[in-house]
């Protein structure tokens, strides 16, 4: 677990922290963070024990033959997980956590340009034949039906009916 912080740069005094005017890499917003992670893994090796631990580790590598010697504390420092991730969302929007965002490492830079898409949807009377059940060629399918998952299957029966499989992203069982 770590640190979360929130930038609201839509409210910011200074004006030109509001919205980006140009392009490009020099311009816009630029963030350094520093992971710390020397700290983080020097605790993990304070107490007598942990250096018993470690060498006798460093004894089952010579007893083993492993041709490198390895640092140890940069192998137990693995167990943690360090990085940044990073949203960027709407203010009425809750981010996903663990699916949305972009995650950097330490001693890494990253570029990313963003977007807005906004969806301005036709009056409920001219969306067209939407539905709520699966088509009929797809009657005897075993789950709650959504758009999403009918359009993968709908995808699927086509490849199929076209050669007899289908590619694995669909995810479907056999004979739809």
């Amino acid at each position: 677990m770590g640190l979360c912080h929130r930038l609201e740069l839509s409210n910011a005094d200074v004006i030109f922290l509001r919205t980006q005017t140009n392009s490009g890499v020099t311009n816009g917003l630029q963030i350094i963070a520093d992971s710390d992670k020397e700290d983080q893994t020097k605790l993990l090796f304070d107490s007598d024990k942990d250096n018993e631990n470690i060498t006798s580790f460093l004894n089952l590598i010579d007893y083993l033959r492993v041709n490198s010697k390895m640092d140890v504390r940069g192998l137990f420092s693995q167990i943690f997980e360090a990085g940044f991730r990073y949203f960027v969302h709407a203010d009425t929007e809750f981010p996903s956590l663990s699916t949305e965002g972009i995650t950097v490492s330490p001693g890494t830079r990253v570029y990313s340009g963003i977007s807005p898409i906004r969806y301005l949807l036709l009056p409920e009377e001219h969306w067209g034949n939407c539905t709520e059940e699966w088509p009929k060629n797809l009657q005897n399918v075993n789950m709650t039906y959504s758009s999403a998952k009918c359009k993968s299957l709908c995808k699927a029966k086509y490849f199929y009916d076209l050669c007899g499989c289908s590619p694995f992203i669909f995810n479907v069982k056999e004979g739809l």
